[in-house]
């Protein structure tokens, strides 16, 4: 906050004096100023009824004039309240006293001040606050001077004169806005019997708006309230939490956290331990009935890009029998959190003491609502434009298809990519999602919430990260890490093909009357015919504007042609010499295309040393280079390098397609994985459930590119569409990008198209 005053009060006496009550309520500041007559040897005391430590600055006094005194005290973040006097005592002395309260003020910074004698104006010395919003504090104390008035402009000032001595006290202040160097001078009218003057300017600093939060984790609530007031801080809202770690009574967490900064008078919230966990409740609702797992033979899978299942036995008793139907729905819940969310597909029942039992063992076999896209079929064209973005196509399946079985869009769902023409005709619509999603190198689910939704890896965070050093609680047994490079895997692609005809191809160039030699762009095949008189040859140079010819022969062709080619150098050089500047012309040919590229990691290279795949190229799809294929190529090939990453953790909220980070130094473990598996069981049969996570790093940077590949070449599911044409080089590079391959800069020998 501001600097500002809050109270003032003054006093006159003989032998000094008690001031009359003022309330000083909220300051941070006491100023008192005294002016006094006395002994050779100035003395004075002063006091105030709060009991205050007061500090005292440089005292001035008269050598000619010995009796005039003046002086000023001050006390920081002092007791205030109402009913606050303040007393100055001497002996045979008479004193006037000036006392100021402000708000707002956090420190001293200087001190300066002068003996004037009779000569004015006085100046007190020249002060720079250290920094904006500083309050300046000036006095002048004199015998026979009285109607003082201080410069520059701006300072606030009261005077109190003791009219039996001519005794003057005044008091000026001023609040500095912007810090700059100021010297407050007085003048004063006055008689001349043993006048003398003494001046003194004082500076205050602004306390802090700010201030940084302390740490409070592990305190007591009491021991935390009395640190964070320390800080100029308050406590906040508390609640309480369960933690198994921390004891009963002391601080979970704070927020803001330790090390924050944090305004002045502000509140840090706390979370206070409430003593370990009871066991979890965990709920099956099928229908409209609720049972408990029995949790020995509980299980929950989740698979990425797959159905999740739940298996649960549980008790009925009674008669009629309890019996769970087929294609109920199923929600299991672990403390009221939903863990599981799907439809019943199998059950097993049998009686505990024989087959006319009541009491029944009932095994519960569910899938989740991945199971709700394979229940419809779908006949759809999509993207035909290249346009439509895989959030969009996902909102016309939802409202076309999958509403009907109870799907609704995720509301996170983003628009992402636009996505390659694709038609469906009788798909299953668990396979058109999966196609879709991974033709733009995106994962896809229906959460256990029946949510349809598709997002990049590394777009969801699991609900923590690990890290050894940090909160190593979360995790329940050791980290097993497998690190495997599988058949297949390559740092270096090369591209062979066969060669493909490129009839009736034309370059086009501008003669520049320099060169008489141009590079074409493909093997001549030839022999192509010259149409003026039918002549067999290379090719034909035509010029457009002139509608002439020149025909082209070999290198050893005879004389008759004016153009020779050079197979070896793929050029065409003209006998006479160059074409002249500006000229237009066009070579026709026969030519053959050899589909080529390669593309190659240096880093992996680096690591691994070299591995070679040679790829012959069998399919051509329009409008992609053999450079993009290779590239896209090379991502499936470093993806079958893998890390693995198994652990268990008691802890919500993990799921298949959420990105973790993993930092364990003991494990040489550091940066995102992506998990693809999560089994949710009973630890030996007790009395909570474990998750036990399986997540892998190269699929969190390169997102099942195996397919991707085989999508993109033409091979698809036999239970899904075909991609169309509309997949271009731009489509490719953007996959190529998402997946962290660095590309090659070799050059591209060819392009397939």
């Amino acid at each position: 906050m501001a600097i500002a005053l809050v109270s003032s009060v003054t006093v006159w006496g003989d032998n000094g004096g008690t001031s009359a009550p003022i309330d000083t309520t909220g300051a941070t500041l006491l100023v008192m100023e005294v002016a006094w007559w006395g002994a050779t040897t100035p003395t004075l005391t002063i006091a105030d009824a709060k009991g205050n430590t007061w500090v005292a600055l440089p005292l001035r006094f008269s050598t000619a004039v010995s009796q005039a005194n003046h002086r000023f005290w001050y006390c920081l973040t002092p007791i205030v309240g109402t009913g606050h006097t303040f007393t100055a005592t001497g002996t045979n002395t008479d004193a006037a006293t000036h006392v100021y309260a402000f708000a707002g003020v956090g420190s001293y910074q200087t001190e300066v001040g002068a003996i004037a004698g009779s000569t004015k104006p006085a100046p007190c010395g020249s002060v720079t606050p250290a920094q904006d919003g500083a309050l300046v504090v000036s006095g002048l104390g004199g015998v026979n001077a009285s109607t003082d008035s201080i410069t520059p402009a701006g300072f606030t000032l009261s005077q109190l004169t003791a009219t039996s001595q001519r005794l003057n006290c005044s008091f000026a202040y001023l609040i500095q806005a912007t810090a700059a160097a100021i010297n407050p001078t007085w003048t004063w009218v006055g008689g001349t019997n043993h006048q003398f003057v003494c001046v003194a300017a004082v500076v205050f600093l602004p306390a802090p708006t700010t201030t940084p939060v302390p740490d409070v984790v592990g305190e007591t609530e009491a021991a935390a309230d009395t640190l964070l007031v320390a800080a100029g801080l308050v406590t906040g809202t508390v609640t309480t939490a369960t933690s198994p770690t921390v004891a009963i009574g002391l601080v979970i967490s704070q927020s803001p956290a330790a090390g924050a900064t944090a305004t002045i008078g502000s509140a840090v919230d706390l979370v206070v331990s409430s003593g370990p966990p009871g066991p979890p409740v965990y709920v099956i609702g099928i229908g409209e009935t609720t049972v408990v797992p029995l949790l020995a033979t509980f299980r929950i899978q989740e698979t990425i890009d797959a159905p999740d299942t739940m298996i649960a036995d549980v008790f009925t008793v009674g008669t009629p029998f309890v019996r769970f139907s087929l294609g109920q729905p199923v929600v299991v819940t672990e403390d009221g959190v939903r863990i599981f969310g799907g439809v019943v597909t199998g059950t097993r029942e049998q009686g505990l003491t024989g087959p006319s039992a009541t009491d029944l063992v009932v095994e519960i076999q569910a899938t989740s609502y991945e199971l709700s896209a394979a229940r419809r079929v779908i006949t759809a064209a999509i993207s035909q434009d290249g346009a439509e973005t895989i959030g969009a196509a996902f909102a016309t399946l939802v409202t076309d298809y999958y509403a009907e079985v109870g799907v609704t869009l995720h509301p996170s769902q983003v628009a992402g990519p636009a996505l390659p023409a694709a038609t469906f005709t009788r798909s299953r619509g668990d396979a058109v999602n999966k196609q879709l999603a991974s033709s733009v190198g995106y994962l896809q689910s229906i959460d256990f919430e029946n949510r349809l939704r598709a997002w990049a890896p590394g777009d969801i965070l699991a609900p923590a990260a690990y890290d050894e050093t940090v909160n190593p609680e979360i995790l329940t047994g050791d980290i097993t890490v497998e690190r495997q490079l599988q058949n297949g895997y390559a740092n270096r692609v090369i591209l062979v093909g066969d060669p493909i005809p490129v009839p009736d191809h034309k370059d086009s160039f501008t003669g520049d009357g320099v060169s008489p030699t141009w590079p074409i762009t493909y093997q001549v095949t030839g022999p192509f015919p010259y149409f003026v008189d039918g002549a067999v040859a290379f090719g034909v140079v035509e010029y457009p504007a002139t509608s002439t010819t020149e025909s082209i022969g070999g290198v050893e062709s005879p004389p008759g042609f004016l153009w020779e080619y050079d197979p070896i150098a793929l050029t065409i050089h003209r006998r006479s010499g160059p074409v002249a500047a500006g000229v237009a012309f066009d070579f026709r040919y026969h030519g053959v295309f050899i589909p080529a590229g390669m593309a190659e990691d240096a880093g992996e290279i680096a690591a691994l040393g070299l591995w070679e795949h040679v790829e012959n190229v069998t399919a051509v799809i329009t409008d992609v280079s053999a450079q993009e294929y290779a590239d896209a190529l090379l991502a499936a090939k470093i993806a079958s390098k893998d890390e693995i990453v198994s652990l268990q953790t008691h802890a919500l909220g993990f799921h298949p397609g959420q990105t973790m980070t993993i930092a364990s130094f003991s494990r040489a473990l550091s940066g995102d994985y992506l998990i693809t598996q999560v089994d949710t069981g009973s630890e030996s049969g007790g009395i909570l459930l474990v998750r036990s996570i399986t997540a892998s790093k190269s699929q969190n940077n390169t997102h099942d590119w195996r397919r991707v590949y085989q999508q993109w070449s033409g091979a698809t599911d036999s239970g899904a569409g075909t991609l169309g044409i509309g997949f271009s080089v731009g489509d490719m590079a953007d996959l190529v990008a998402r997946s962290g391959v660095a590309r090659s800069d070799a050059t591209r020998s060819g392009y397939l198209g």
